[in-house]
């Protein structure tokens, strides 16, 4: 789930001026020693930032949110002064991109000093600039919420010059194109409130805009199955508006800011723009207000789709740190079978070894590395030939790890992110896309990049 930096609407000469003299500060300080710290990653962009544009609050290599990812030209990132000064570059692995502090971000100043909306106190957590402008503005939010992850990964602060970075965008606003092919998922289903015990209601299963919105009797009316996309709440064509004040309203769907709200961990339904103001129950009315109590919190039950990608989308990834459900596969044709990696040829030190949290308690270690272990899936088999998204599961343990994939004769070679930083009961998935012939003499090889190891494999599913 992203979360939007935010600016005030007006910010005085005073801070004006107290953002210069720190960022003459900070570029006259040498540079301090690297180090590598956890942080929970989320994005934002042009049309989710306070007020929509690119407006920062702390400007120092950039009087508007911006960069490419180099060394020298960060992208900008929001957080908390208190966690991270404003001008401190970092470097995230698995963006392969550079980043500078500029902003301000409520929900990472909630989540470091208080009990947050995604965890807290002194949970690190930084908002990063994805761009935007002139772009699609579904888009980009979708690629947004692809972005981030569950849980926290690793980031390097106050990085050397030296580390490797990739030059695409995070989002392409030409193309509509995200970050390594990356893929949001919607959710479908219930939102029960805490307080009340009560569902999230589309009155008569209305598709008038200017509806208003409710809560009854929990049941198995479609008028309950709500829609999230990372940014809109909506049934049909109609999403939740608050169009002024405590009013919510069931509108029809125009992707302004005050239909733009985030599912948070703690099960509160919260304003993006502001972070001030939740969705609560009282009674059978809905309306919008305070953030604290149960009549603030929902608890969703309910399935993940996966919308459809991007035409230049090709690689998506879904690591979860609670080894949840991963998004359900795509595919160019039929798909959805279980490739068990304790069953596939082995070859160098490859090793199968327990696992409890893998599908049959079994996965296979010692892939790459200096002994180049390999993994070959063999028949695998599809009725057409065509392009098949390949869902892997893994683990990846303090680190992300790189692997070659060889279908077929032809490589490619992916980085899988980091499953979690110590344990080895965290099993994450990873969606690359695969050329496979029509037939069962399809083959899958997994082996090592360099001197490096591969992630341990689980399982594969096409």
């Amino acid at each position: 789930m992203r979360r939007r930096a935010t600016l005030a609407s007006l910010v005085t000469v005073a801070v004006t001026l107290l953002g210069i003299v720190a960022a003459l500060l900070v570029s006259s300080t040498p540079a301090y020693a690297s180090s590598t710290q956890k942080v929970y990653l989320t994005f934002y962009g042009w049309y989710d930032n306070t007020p929509p544009g690119c407006a920062i609050a702390y400007p120092d290599l950039h009087q508007c949110a911006g960069g490419t990812g180099s060394y020298s030209d960060p992208i900008t990132f929001a957080s908390d002064t208190a966690e991270i000064a404003a001008g401190t570059k970092v470097y995230v692995p698995r963006l392969e991109k550079y980043f500078i502090m500029e902003d301000d971000c409520t929900e990472c100043d909630q989540d470091w000093s208080g009990q947050g909306p995604d965890g807290g106190p002194g949970m690190w957590h930084f908002d990063l600039w994805a761009g935007g402008e002139n772009g699609n503005e579904s888009a980009l939010l979708n690629c947004e919420d692809a972005l981030t992850q569950d849980g926290s990964e690793s980031v390097i602060i106050s990085p050397p010059s030296t580390e490797t970075v990739s030059s695409p965008p995070l989002f392409n606003s030409s193309t509509g194109a995200c970050y390594g092919g990356a893929q949001a998922t919607d959710t479908v289903g219930q939102y029960k409130n805490a307080s009340t015990g009560t569902c999230l209601t589309d009155p008569g299963g209305s598709s008038t805009s200017g509806t208003a919105a409710d809560v009854s009797t929990c049941g198995s009316s479609s008028t309950q199955q709500f829609t999230y996309d990372g940014a809109f709440l909506k049934i049909g064509n109609l999403c939740i508006d608050n169009p002024s004040g405590s009013t919510l309203a069931l509108d029809t769907c125009s992707g302004g800011p005050t239909e733009e709200w985030s599912v948070n961990p703690n099960g509160t339904i919260e304003d993006m723009q502001t972070s001030t103001k939740c969705v609560r129950a009282s009674g059978s009315t809905l309306t919008a207000g305070s953030c604290s109590g149960t009549a603030s919190e929902w608890t969703f039950t309910g399935t993940t789709v996966t919308p459809s990608a991007s035409p230049s989308a090709s690689v998506s990834a879904s690591v979860s740190a609670s080894a949840s459900a991963s998004p359900s596969p795509t595919s160019t044709a039929s798909g959805g079978k279980t490739y068990e990696a304790d069953k596939a040829a082995l070859g160098g030190s490859a090793d199968v070894t327990n696992c409890s949290a893998c599908l049959d308690g079994e996965k296979v270690s010692s892939i790459g590395g200096g002994s180049s272990g390999t993994l070959t899936f063999t028949g695998v088999s599809e009725p057409t030939t065509g392009t098949y998204t390949m869902t892997v599961y893994y683990l990846a343990v303090a680190e992300s790890k790189p692997a070659v994939i060889t279908v077929d004769g032809v490589a490619q070679t992916v980085s899988f992110p980091e499953t979690s930083a110590s344990s080895y009961s965290v099993v994450g998935s990873y969606q690359v896309s695969v050329k496979l012939n029509a037939g069962s003499s399809n083959t899958i090889e997994f082996s090592g990049s360099g001197t490096k190891g591969a992630p341990d494999i689980d399982h594969i599913v096409i």
